[in-house]
């Protein structure tokens, strides 16, 4: 699964939890219930389609996206960078 090039990171997490982030986005960009958390620790935020995963770094204070198909990394970056815009704890990082 490619990773995106853009991450978000959350500025105060005594503020808002990561979980409390990835509801907000599964639910007003993805359209799921809830960000659900998967075995393995990643998260899945798309509805249970299984497409794009938020994976949290060590530090827990960085999310990073995977999508399953390489077709689906531009409207997801799109989606997270709306996201990160609309929540003024989260702020967006481009890595290479």
């Amino acid at each position: 699964m490619p990773y995106c090039t853009k991450e978000i990171i959350i500025i105060d997490l005594e503020k808002t939890s990561i979980l409390q982030i990835l509801n907000n986005m599964a639910v007003t960009k993805f359209k799921a219930h809830r960000a659900i958390r998967l075995g393995n620790g990643d998260i899945n935020i798309d509805a249970g389609l299984n497409d794009v995963r938020a994976v949290l770094s060590e530090k827990g204070d960085l999310i990073k996206f995977f999508c399953r198909y390489v077709r689906d990394i531009p409207r997801v970056e799109s989606l997270v960078k709306d996201f990160s815009y609309q929540n003024p704890n989260c702020k967006l990082v481009e890595v290479d």
